[in-house]
């Protein structure tokens, strides 16, 4: 990793640092934010109920089959490039992803705010499953070869997100717990890929290409923005069903949006693009 895509990576871990703190002062230490929380995960409800066990049943596999088989093939992979840093640093990240969720669910504190919340005040946030699932989709892209980078985004892209969709719709999280756990996955992914060997500069990414990044950078921040507003609008009244179903799509569709977001940033911010080269097998 060069010096400048190293100090990158450190400005996104911090930048992830207060996205944390954000959520958790919205969405958990106001009445407001809980209030709003609660009618998203109220919302899926509404949903088919076997749309809802379905989701549960796919939450329960990915977290005893697929996540854990996951990791097990990208230290294999890693140790087969023989990249052993970049490998020390995955296995790293990956542990530290789950044990810091759990760490701040023990250590944040979560007040009752609301006179009535049907879904109980134990604090959830941030949410494991999430980051443990971010997580692995970033050291994918990273781990895989220059070539494939744009490939493996769009398969890590289509992961997280299906994870999320199965994650909301189980109720097993609340949508700030989801978003806190992609935030916690790009601190612990950050920090991992400074481990990586130093390198030189390579040739600059095609022009085109980074207006192509900013472009789809600001259209995603753009529709986060736009649905988390017409999303507080429509729940602002007095809570009913309706309004919680509008809720939890809103949450969906945030969710979605970030999930690809954080895929496409963090690589566009700190992988180094393809490069054609005879030897390129030996840029590992």
């Amino acid at each position: 990793m060069t010096p400048g895509r190293r100090g990158r990576a450190l400005a996104m871990a911090g930048c992830a640092l207060a996205v944390i703190a954000v959520l958790y002062l919205v969405f958990v230490r106001t009445g407001w934010g809980q209030r709003l929380d609660d009618l998203a995960m109220e919302g899926r409800k509404a949903t088919h109920l076997g749309v809802r066990r379905a989701a549960t049943r796919a939450m329960s596999l990915a977290t005893r089959v697929a996540l854990p088989c996951a990791g097990v093939a990208l230290a294999v992979v890693a140790a087969r490039t023989r990249r052993w840093r970049a490998a020390l640093g995955a296995a790293a990240a990956l542990l530290l992803a789950v044990l810091l969720s759990r760490l701040l669910k023990a250590e944040l504190p979560r007040d009752d705010l609301l006179e009535r919340s049907n879904v109980g005040p134990e604090n959830t946030f941030p949410s494991g499953h999430s980051a443990a699932a971010m997580a692995l989709a970033l050291l994918a892209v990273w781990l895989c070869s220059a070539e494939q980078r744009r490939r493996m985004q769009v398969v890590a892209s289509v992961a997280v997100v299906l994870h999320t969709l199965a994650l909301l719709g189980s109720g097993w999280h609340r949508p700030s717990d989801v978003l806190a756990g992609f935030a916690v996955a790009v601190v612990v992914v950050a920090l991992a890929l400074t481990l990586e060997a130093p390198t030189s500069d390579g040739p600059p990414p095609h022009a085109g290409h980074r207006q192509l990044d900013r472009g789809q950078l600001l259209s995603g921040t753009a529709a986060v923005m736009v649905v988390s507003t017409l999303g507080l609008l429509v729940v602002r009244g007095t809570p009913n069903p309706a309004h919680s179903f509008a809720a939890y799509l809103v949450s969906v569709l945030v969710a979605v949006v970030a999930a690809v977001l954080v895929v496409h940033v963090v690589t566009a911010t700190v992988a180094p693009g393809a490069r054609v080269a005879p030897d390129a097998r030996q840029l590992t």
